[in-house]
């Protein structure tokens, strides 16, 4: 039992250091990615930095909203970069032969980057769903009042509902409603319309209605000035504007989904976003699985440089991959799944030849 009890302690020990070394070499790697958009930033605004105080504290906001954005889209191939470091660091001072000695297999050395991988996959998703949408609206313009975009709802099975574009107070500007008889066919039963309409706590105050009925003897004109209709006469319209999807939580989008096809609208972008949330830390792992196996394979050819060569172009690959096949999913002509999982299933086929090759 003593012997076992050593032997567990001797592992923590280890697995901490390497985390430890994972983690100084991601830190560097990530800092310098910073450090080169933060550079270029200032660059090019120098003049709108360093032109007043008022300027250069935008300069500073306008940079800190970048970084979740660069810190979302490198992580990965900085997490590839830290891994294939860390390895090569410590195959060239003989640490893994000596590891190696004690006892510890291939699983013992590389569980602790996939353990800090989860950490920082977890940091990458706060850091979007969380303080990105709260640095947008404090620093960006997202307290500025913008108008929402059209939309056609259903009401129940005998209607459907026309609202122009709306302002958050309420406001909206053309409304138009279509009613018809389901039996014996869908006939055009009346239509209603209004210029304008506003949404209030006590119902729908309607201007400038003209109100259409239609039945076999033909059809009935009715102007008004104004209207007053219930909350139940209209289906129910949200005037908050809709958060981007990619800046959603897994549960909020997940219950927007829901909300939207209720409503009849697209969910394709949405669902693009939620696997992709979830595909997100698998990108990573598999990051850690390839440096790995590039480290050992560079390491037995003594071409350490090459191989962070090789991992800055299959960083930068997957990168590109991973933009097109989003696209393409938003695009609505490949599966949700496909659009968020293709650029895994296609690395995760690289390094099961990789490994297989190594094995060979």
């Amino acid at each position: 039992r003593v012997g076992k009890n050593c032997c567990t302690f001797m592992f923590s020990i280890l697995s901490r250091y390497l985390a430890l070394e994972f983690l100084r070499f991601f830190a560097l790697f990530l800092l310098a990615f910073v450090a080169i958009t933060s550079l270029g930033n200032l660059v090019n605004d120098l003049n709108q930095a360093f032109d007043s105080w008022s300027g250069f504290l935008a300069f500073l906001r306008q940079t800190a909203l970048l970084l979740p954005l660069l810190l979302e889209l490198t992580t990965p191939v900085t997490v590839l970069l830290a891994t294939i470091a860390a390895f090569s660091t410590l195959s060239r001072t003989s640490e893994v032969i000596a590891m190696r000695a004690v006892g510890a297999g291939s699983w013992q050395l590389i569980r602790p980057f996939l353990i800090t991988a989860c950490g920082i996959a977890l940091a990458g998703y706060l850091l979007q769903n969380y303080a990105q949408p709260w640095m947008q609206k404090h620093w960006g313009n997202a307290g500025v009042a913008t108008g929402l975009p059209a939309q056609w709802k259903l009401d129940g099975d005998r209607a459907i509902v026309y609202f122009g574009p709306r302002q958050p107070n309420g406001e909206v500007e053309q409304l138009a409603r279509f009613s018809w008889l389901r039996e014996p066919r869908h006939l055009l039963q009346e239509s209603l319309q209004a210029n304008k309409a506003q949404r209030k706590p006590e119902g729908w105050e309607l201007q400038a209605v003209a109100e259409r009925q239609f039945d076999d003897s033909g059809m009935r004109l009715e102007e008004q000035e104004s209207q007053q209709l219930s909350t139940s006469d209209l289906p129910l319209l949200s005037f908050q504007p809709r958060r981007d999807p990619h800046y959603l939580p897994l549960l909020e989008l997940w219950q927007d989904i829901e909300q939207r096809q209720r409503e009849g609208l697209d969910t394709t972008s949405h669902w693009v976003e939620l696997f992709q949330k979830l595909a997100y830390p698998a990108q990573l792992f598999l990051m850690v699985a390839l440096g790995a196996l590039l480290a050992a394979t560079h390491h037995r050819q003594s071409k350490a440089a090459e191989s962070l060569a090789i991992a800055v172009f299959l960083g930068i690959i997957s990168w590109i991959l991973n933009q097109i096949f989003l696209a393409v999913g938003h695009a609505g002509a490949l599966p949700p799944f496909l659009a968020a999982w293709g650029n895994c299933l296609l690395f995760l086929v690289l390094i099961l030849t990789l490994a297989r090759w190594n094995q060979s």
